[in-house]
């Protein structure tokens, strides 16, 4: 599938001991390292189909109870931000090149 056939991507995160089968609904976190699920290694596969589409949050909102859009919004921010340096990519979403690799 190339990058042009998918419409949106979506990032969120379980920890570590939730199994596929005992998630619920109200276990999506907003993506971090040690999850459960790989989102370095999602971003990476989106980045080499040339995926250009939007990234979303799947947290569960259970997870922003008493907290303001403000705070939620930065929340989501600082999260993809440790998620996109470690999949190596810019802010463009494009892999980042070292050494002209």
């Amino acid at each position: 599938v190339g990058g042009d056939k998918i419409v949106t991507g979506a990032l969120g995160a379980v920890e570590p001991d939730v199994t596929a089968g005992a998630a619920k609904h109200s276990d999506r976190r907003l993506p971090f390292e040690g999850g459960a699920i790989d989102n370095a290694a999602y971003l990476t596969a989106l980045a080499e189909m040339r995926y250009t589409g939007p990234v979303t949050p799947t947290a569960d909102r259970s997870q922003f109870e008493g907290q303001g859009r403000e705070q939620i919004v930065k929340a989501a921010a600082a999260a993809f931000d440790v998620v996109w340096k470690s999949a190596g990519l810019n802010a463009a979403g494009k892999r980042v090149t070292v050494g002209g690799r």
